[in-house]
């Protein structure tokens, strides 16, 4: 019993460690390919999603190998048994398969819980969504030129010269030149504050000068302080096609 108790202590250390350090190591990883953490997150921690997948990795791994051992011990294997070749590529066959099973468990539940990946959901339409900016204090909407990865707001001037320039809007001595700039990736945008002289707010709270913050549909931009120069992301079914040559103009659509 004494032996036991004298190592119950380094075991349970030991298991710990080993569990946390790949469970942040994924987080990390996963982090640092596709952070997305909310706007108010620290940039250098993982938001919840990688913690989320950080954590379903670690099990997936650990269930994977467990199936992998109940499936031993139907073998009869002791400690001195040694798989042959064919067994170890059988038991990695399945311990990838298992592992792909329980991802997609994973994709189906969060796929449920989550309408933005609830697909069958949406009807179907030939019209594509294409992400505009609505600016409420002229009522009006600025389409995000489509063929750009990297979206450059502000006003004219002679080092960046601004995609979608502001300087015809409202309160637009505000909006520094180089303000803040919009990076696509995929379907996913983030926003970005270029070092501007009253900020960038995302929902509210400031953005830290160069760094990015994923933005969602629905998600309120103010350029500066106040209310003075908003801009609201949505998604504008269009069919109409728009040539942008040289530096993009922004396109602008009343709303009536």
């Amino acid at each position: 019993m004494t032996l036991i108790t004298s190592n119950l202590g380094p075991a349970i250390l030991f298991g710990v460690v080993g569990l946390s350090v790949p469970f942040l190591l994924l987080s990390y990883v996963h982090h640092f390919l596709w952070g997305n953490q909310p706007a108010n997150w620290p940039r250098k921690l993982p938001g919840p999603r990688s913690i989320w997948e950080g954590f379903y990795a670690l099990v997936v791994m650990v269930l994977s190998f467990l199936v992998c051992t109940v499936l031993l011990s139907f073998h009869g294997f002791s400690r001195d048994y040694h798989p042959t070749d064919i067994e170890v590529k059988w038991l990695t066959a399945i311990w990838f398969v298992t592992a792909a099973y329980l991802y997609q468990v994973e994709y189906i539940i969060r796929r449920s819980l989550d309408p933005k990946l609830n697909i069958a959901a949406i009807p179907s339409t030939n019209k594509p969504l294409k992400p505009q900016l609505f600016h409420p204090q002229t009522n009006t909407s600025i389409q995000l030129p489509p063929t750009l990865s990297v979206v450059n707001i502000g006003k004219p001037n002679d080092s960046i010269p601004p995609d979608i320039d502001v300087s015809d809007l409202p309160n637009s001595e505000t909006v520094s030149r180089i303000h803040a700039k919009i990076w696509v990736q995929g379907d996913i945008y983030f926003i970005e504050d270029v070092v501007s002289a009253n900020g960038t707010f995302l929902n509210g709270t400031k953005l830290k000068p160069k760094n990015r913050y994923q933005l969602n549909l629905g998600d309120r931009i103010n350029l500066g302080k106040e209310d003075l120069v908003t801009f609201i992301l949505q998604a504008k079914k269009d069919n109409t096609r728009s040539n942008l040559s040289g530096a993009v103009s922004s396109k602008k659509t009343s709303h009536s």
